[in-house]
């Protein structure tokens, strides 16, 4: 689980690289690395956890590379990006 948040994370912090690619790298690298990789299509919790958790991590970088590079890999990322950065929200106390 945790290999593949990371093989999530930092694919998702690349510009244009969707969940849906790294679910798939995800899902290969834990099929690569199982000590029992015909157990992978017939219902493996390693195969179900790893592109889920590299999903959700990629989501999360995607939304972090909007916010700090302006640079969204899709449109649900980049209308709060762009939305935030029309506010310019104040830092510290003026922020309440």
């Amino acid at each position: 689980m945790l290999r593949s948040t990371g093989v999530g994370f930092f694919l998702g912090l690349l510009p244009g690289c969707a969940p849906s690619v790294t679910t798939f790298v995800a899902y290969d690298l834990e099929k690569r690395i199982s000590k029992d990789p015909d157990r992978f299509g017939k219902g493996a919790i390693e195969g179900v956890a790893a592109p889920e958790g590299a999903n959700n991590a990629t989501s999360t970088a995607g939304f972090r590379a909007a916010l700090l590079l302006r640079a969204a890999h899709g449109a649900l990322n980049g209308g709060p990006a762009g939305r935030i950065d029309d506010v310019r929200p104040a830092a510290g106390p003026d922020a309440l």
